[in-house]
């Protein structure tokens, strides 16, 4: 570019005379030829470029061009360099102004951190940070964590945990890495309902099959998932209609899992449950910190078997979630963790498990105590435990494991998001611990909405519905009515039916209270597959089992699932045999006596044993079987 005469005098400040040559032949001692990318071809640009302007801005360039080592070259190719990012650099280097765009600074971020200049690299995590939102946050979080930016990557990670559903929705989460996907399940902050964070799975999963070019089957997605993930995933935390049309048709889970699943929401699991069934809790959550300085182990805190506890008052209800412990660098521990009403001395809430300690940070709801980092972990209860005004509770926790870190200079009362808490000693039973030193160093909570007293009802949920039940009752017998369900819920309304929280109820309380009143219980004796050829069993289940409304086909029944799987082979036939003793039961009717479901066809036909029951090929009972493919 030619030189207008006498340039220099139009430009009055030192700034404006830089910029001016800035891409500008004039004076230019070195040259940079990069790659321009124009639609299915590419071509190569030159941005001209003076060595002292580039060598004061930077100690990269200062090296290149007047080190020891420096090299008398003027054209120096950057084939790794886009050539708008470059240009970007370079125009900070001449004017300390930079043109941001989501195409460019992540590759100007790179440029500004591998030239070593600083003021370039805050303007860019500034732009990141203002422009950081749920559908870019997976592009950003890498960069964060490969600069050691750790305010980004914490905006990263609170974005996430407000943002889930949206977050795992994007067109981006299915193509991040698979660390990621573990470090997102793994969480205990989430706000997402968990069939719509296993939805987002299965969709990266089956991404991740096409850019290996395998087979997207369950056995496929569940190897390159990992069981990390795989056990993630809070399954038990899902209604039972999506889990049955969500996770089953994924084939991510083994026909073992998927029993067990089943035998869990039918009240007829007796081994322990292989998943996670505690509620995460979403952004609303917070935690009352109560200690102002922590105190690594050395001789203290020791754990022999006596329980410590804390009694604790709030003068406004709260949803607790869980409680903070403090552990120890690589310490492991088993703990058995209670709130008791002290007016009852009953458990409200319990919750036994092992804690692996981690770093944790106190830097949510107590304001006015400093951000300190210690070793620790957190119980979380399986349902929120709500905490009325000006009661005494008491939190409790019996734990074995090696010394811990523990609190000092405790403070009571604890303002934390507009509620005060209140804590004092649980003499004698508390191994030390007191409301100025020792164990529990925060609890996490939600404040209940204002917009109804609905939360401080000093009654259990199906104790609630019951005595609504009652009223419907002894109201429909006042008007001289048949006390039926239908006529009841006349009466009622919809106000009263729908404010009732069902999901609160356990599925016990809820079957004991409504379904299995109206439609009892049934024991299997046995239900057996044998082959009819030689009548051998292959396979037996006995129980009593608890009739369900099926959501999906509308009618009311249970699974007898087996223990283990049964290999059905092609072509041989087999008998379902079942002996039942209970009330008369729903039936099905117009049966297809040939179907083809998943590519595996099935015949049936009546079997000599059902003469003196209705179990024929058309009605009878065994609506459906639960089966999966070899």
């Amino acid at each position: 570019m030619a030189a207008e005469d006498n340039w220099q005098t139009k430009l009055p400040t030192l700034v404006e005379r830089t910029e001016f040559i800035f891409n500008n032949e004039l004076l230019s001692d070195v040259k940079f030829v990069v790659p321009v990318s124009t639609g299915e071809s590419e071509s190569k640009k030159v941005i001209p470029a003076h060595k002292f302007v580039l060598a004061i801005s930077s100690p990269v360039f200062f090296a290149m061009f007047y080190g020891q080592m420096a090299e008398t070259i003027d054209s120096i190719e950057l084939p790794d360099c886009g050539y708008e990012s470059l240009l970007e650099l370079f125009r900070f280097m001449y004017s300390d102004k930079v043109n941001l765009s989501g195409n460019n600074v992540m590759q100007v971020l790179c440029l500004a951190n591998n030239y070593k200049m600083p003021s370039l690299t805050e303007k860019c995590t500034e732009y990141l940070r203002d422009s950081l939102k749920a559908s870019n946050v997976f592009c950003i979080l890498p960069h964060a964590q490969k600069f050691e930016d750790k305010d980004l990557e914490d905006r990263c990670w609170k974005v996430i945990k407000e943002q889930t559903d949206e977050v795992v929705a994007s067109d981006e989460f299915v193509t991040i890495e698979r660390s990621f996907v573990e470090s997102v399940v793994k969480r205990e902050e989430l706000n997402v309902e968990e069939v719509e964070l296993f939805k987002a799975v299965d969709r990266w999963a089956t991404k991740e099959c096409e850019r290996q070019g395998v087979t997207s089957d369950g056995e496929t997605k569940r190897r390159l998932l990992g069981e990390e993930i795989v056990k993630g995933i809070r399954f038990p935390l899902m209604p039972q209609k999506d889990f049955i049309t969500v996770v089953f048709d994924s084939r991510i889970l083994s026909y073992e899992e998927f029993g067990t699943m089943i035998k869990y929401y039918n009240g007829g699991l007796t081994t322990p449950l292989p998943f996670l069934k505690a509620c995460r809790f979403d952004s609303t959550t917070q935690r009352c910190n109560r200690f102002q300085t922590f105190r690594a182990p050395y001789n203290l805190w020791g754990y022999s078997g006596n329980a410590d506890s804390i009694i604790l008052t709030v003068e406004k209800p709260v949803k607790v979630y869980g409680v903070q412990h403090f552990g120890s660098e690589g310490g492991e521990y088993t703990v058995t963790t209670d709130i008791v009403d002290l007016i009852t001395n009953t458990s409200l809430v319990s919750r036994a498990g092992n804690y692996a300690s981690e770093i944790m940070h106190q830097n949510y709801a107590s304001e006015l105590f400093d951000t300190h980092a210690y070793y620790g972990f957190d119980v979380m209860f399986d349902r929120p435990v709500i905490l009325k005004a000006d009661k005494e509770y008491k939190v409790k926790s019996l734990i074995k494991g090696p010394k811990s870190w523990y609190g000092e200079r405790g403070q009571t009362p604890v303002e934390c998001q507009g509620v005060r808490f209140t804590f004092r000693n649980s003499a004698p039973e508390n191994n030390g611990t007191s409301e100025t030193a020792g164990q529990f160093p925060g609890v996490l909570f939600t404040v209940p909405s204002r917009n109804s007293k609905r939360e401080e009802l000093d009654v259990t949920e199906v104790e609630l519905y019951k005595a609504v039940d009652r009223w419907a009752t002894e109201e429909v017998q006042r008007r001289g009515l048949t006390p039926d369900g239908e006529t009841k819920r006349r009466i009622l309304g919809e106000e009263i039916l729908k404010a009732i929280r069902f999901p609160l109820i356990s599925q016990k309380d809820f079957l004991s209270a409504f379904w299995l009143r109206r439609y009892g219980k049934f024991t299997v004796s046995s239900t057996e597959v044998k082959v009819t050829a030689h009548s051998s069993c292959l396979g037996k289940e006995s129980g009593t089992y608890s009739s369900k409304k099926d959501e999906i086909d509308n009618y009311y029944g249970f699974d007898a699932v087996f223990d283990l799987p049964i290999r059905l082979e092609a072509h041989e036939s087999y008998r379902l045999v079942s002996l039942i003793k209970g009330p008369s039961s729903w039936c099905g009717e117009e049966g297809q006596t040939s179907l083809n479901f998943r590519g595996v066809q099935v015949n049936f036909m009546p079997s000599v044993e059902s003469k003196s029951n209705t179990s024929e090929t058309r009605v009878g009972q065994f609506p459906a079987f639960i089966f999966s493919r070899t």
